[in-house]
């Protein structure tokens, strides 16, 4: 296994290449470390290219590549860098014609200028700014807009027409040095090819089997995720359905407590009509038997007096009367009697069929009332 894998398995961090021998001093022996100072590390090598494939060679192909990507950057920024110098110099020669400098910077244009804040700043004069516009007309003239338009086809120009990586080196090392770098790096090539087939084996095994465990680590919380939502869902669920049978049963108590209400109010109030009704039957009745009573008291008097004016021969005819008139009266009092038991008996069914009716009613607004209320809570 290689330190390529080492690392992508997590066993190590991160892997940075050791130096190998001196750079410095008069020793004549020549090392990989000495070589890239003196072809590459240094000022005296500005105009040198750079040596990729020893940068490669001893800080790998990460490095390697960053290195040759910077230098291909540099070497397309040398055009602009030329034109933005150029725009420069024509703000330097221009800068002399600019009206707005002039006049900025005109001293018998006194024009002066609001405060700067509210409390401690003064009044000041326009031509105490003309370093600033003089300044800005350097980077700010009309050859900006040239530079800008420049700048737009050159970024274009270049992500199309991509040179290939330079790996010329001018001036600088020694033939043997050359001839062993080649040596060195072709050797070093074939056993990184074994190292990289063998690495990229052993991180094709390890991927899979990472990723297996990983697919089997994710399907498991997924599980888990869901089981905890049908656990919550199902909670939800009971409660609800708890509610709504808490709801129903409040509904239908409260229909009964109603019904019986509605029932025994009228149930009174056909109860009081009817008794209002016997009442005054009943009172009309009673001023008849008054009536009865005097009629007859009068009659006794009369007939006692007729008997004692009247002789005793008539007095058989008069005890017939009287039996008669007796026999109406107790004809009379038993009609009398049957009309109150009549009465009783009809305010007594009156009552019954009062509650009766009323228990009806009250149940069936009890009904209504507790469906209205479940279809309520259905639509909750």
């Amino acid at each position: 296994m290689g330190i390529n894998t080492l690392i992508a398995n997590n066993v190590y961090e991160a892997a940075y290449p050791l130096h190998d021998g001196e750079y410095e001093g008069d020793s004549k022996e020549m090392n990989e470390r000495k070589l890239l100072y003196q072809e590459w590390a240094r000022y005296g090598a500005l105009y040198k290219f750079q040596p990729i494939d020893l940068i490669r060679k001893y800080f790998g192909e990460k490095i390697g590549m960053y290195f040759a990507w910077l230098g291909l950057y540099t070497e397309f920024l040398i055009p602009s860098s030329v034109v933005g110098v150029i725009v420069f110099l024509y703000g330097c020669l221009t800068i002399e014609e600019d009206l707005p400098s002039k006049e900025m910077c005109n001293q018998r244009n006194a024009f002066t200028m609001c405060p700067l804040c509210d409390k401690t700043c003064d009044y000041w004069n326009l031509s105490t700014a003309c370093g600033t516009a003089r300044a800005s007309h350097l980077f700010d003239n009309p050859a900006t807009v040239f530079f800008s338009v420049f700048m737009a086809l050159w970024e274009q120009g270049s992500s199309l027409g991509q040179q290939p990586l330079p790996h010329r080196r001018k001036g600088g090392g020694r033939e043997g040095g050359r001839e062993g770098g080649r040596k060195e790096g072709r050797k070093e090539g074939e056993g990184g090819r074994k190292e990289g087939r063998k690495e990229g084996e052993g991180g094709r095994k390890g991927g899979r089997e990472g990723g297996r465990e990983g697919g089997r680590k994710e399907s498991e919380k997924v599980k888990e995720r869901e089981g905890k939502e049908r656990k919550w869902r199902g909670r939800e669920g009971r409660k609800e359905f708890e509610k709504v049978k808490e709801g129903k049963e409040e509904g239908r108590k409260e229909g009964r407590k109603e019904g019986r209400k509605e029932g025994r109010k009228e149930g009174r109030k056909e109860g009081r009509k009817e008794g209002r009704k016997e009442g005054k039957g009943n009172a009309e009745g009673g001023k008849e038997f008054e009536k009865v009573k005097e009629g007859k008291e009068e009659g006794r008097k009369e007939g006692r007096e007729g008997g004692r004016k009247k002789s005793e021969n008539v007095k058989e005819g008069k005890e017939e009367e009287m039996e008669r008139e007796g026999g109406r009266e107790g004809g009379k009092e038993g009609r009398n009697l049957r009309r109150k038991k009549r009465r009783k008996e009809g305010r007594k069914e009156g009552r019954k069929e009062g509650r009766k009716e009323g228990r009806k009613e009250g149940r069936k607004e009890g009904r209504k009332e507790g469906r209205s209320k479940e279809t309520l809570f259905k639509h909750w």
